[in-house]
């Protein structure tokens, strides 16, 4: 793809964390911390490289409170050559929260509610899955983990459609994100499927029938060029998709906007 870089005037990396155990094991993972799997490490070593082999250098790195996002980012920021970047961890960077399917497997979550509702559920813009009570068997390793102390109680959702996602996002992307490339800064952010998918809507436009095919790969890096006013100048797919996924060495290596300078 050839990007216009002479019209971008800001430039972002998204990744999406490494395979998950539960990634492996086709549960929903939501808001359980999971480990990265032995590929999963390796597909965030492998980022760090092709960051690297594209000269990019970051001022700041944005993730998620979960320390599959976090350990993705801290293998590609060491592998990259950018292991000093200052770290901001924020819980609106969190995986969509699945409600009462977390931990379930999809297979069990079809069996017991049909394929055609998993689908709604998984895939629907604005469906919210059952969400989590009290008796839920990971509702205490979310909710009494020390990590959200400092986040109002209500903020914290039970479980969420990927509308209410994109609505807990967005106020991150627009109030800290944007102003902070606008100062200059060149930023990462590690995330996860759901949250980059919530990101992608909104700096594409993309369609929610669109959306709901579009799938970000694990632990491949993206990179959107940006003009001033925070639009995409790259040249839109079939699906309303204008990043790029960086998949091989030198993709990105005359981007102005990311390299060492």
């Amino acid at each position: 793809q050839n990007l216009p870089f002479h019209m971008a005037r800001h430039a972002v990396v998204l990744i999406r964390h490494g395979e998950s155990a539960w990634n492996a094991a086709k549960r929903f993972s939501g808001w359980a911390d999971m480990d990265l799997t032995k590929k999963g490490v390796q597909e965030a070593q492998t980022a760090g490289l092709r960051l690297k082999a594209a000269g990019m250098c970051f001022d700041e790195a944005h993730v998620s409170l979960l320390k599959r996002s976090a350990d993705t980012l801290a293998l590609a920021l060491h592998g990259s050559g950018n292991a000093a970047t200052p770290v901001y961890h924020t819980w609106r960077l969190n995986e969509r929260h699945y409600g009462a399917l977390t931990g379930r497997s999809k297979q069990e979550a079809e069996e017991e509610l049909g394929k055609d509702q998993l689908l709604r559920f998984r895939r629907g813009f604005e469906v919210e899955p059952p969400v989590m009570d009290e008796c839920h068997p990971y509702f205490a390793h979310i909710y009494s983990d020390t990590r959200y102390q400092d986040v109002c109680v209500p903020s914290l959702p039970r479980g969420e459609s990927l509308k209410q996602c994109f609505d807990r996002v967005l106020p991150y992307w627009e109030g800290r994100l944007k102003a902070r490339m606008a100062s200059g800064k060149r930023i990462i952010v590690s995330a996860h499927n759901n949250v980059l998918r919530c990101l992608v809507r909104h700096i594409d436009g993309m369609s929610d029938e669109a959306l709901a095919l579009f799938e970000i790969p694990t632990g491949v890096p993206m990179i959107y060029h940006l003009d001033e006013t925070f639009c995409s100048v790259g040249t839109k797919d079939q699906l309303g998709f204008s990043g790029t996924f960086l998949t091989g060495g030198s993709a990105i290596v005359d981007d102005p906007a990311l390299i060492s300078r």
